[in-house]
């Protein structure tokens, strides 16, 4: 599941303000977690393929709610 949160929702974001972005992932707690390991380092890699898009792209993700954080300071850089 994506989920869009925070300012950005709430219509409270200025020019300069994040969008905050939430991917949760639908697992048993039987199943192998390391499936779902897997899937945060594909994400990750994935965004550093993008490396033209953004400004600054940082990924966390041995922490206990995985983060990966990409800055662009140019709005029209990403949409096209």
């Amino acid at each position: 599941m994506i989920e869009i949160y925070g300012s950005f929702v709430t219509n409270l974001s200025i020019e300069s303000s994040d969008i905050d972005i939430s991917i949760r992932f639908d697992y048993d707690k039987h199943e192998n977690i390391n499936e779902i390991d897997n899937l945060k380092y594909e994400l990750s890699a994935k965004f550093e393929n993008m490396k033209n898009k953004f400004d600054k792209i940082q990924s966390i993700l041995t922490a206990s709610v995985p983060v990966i954080k990409l800055v662009s300071l140019n709005y029209n850089n990403l949409v096209n």
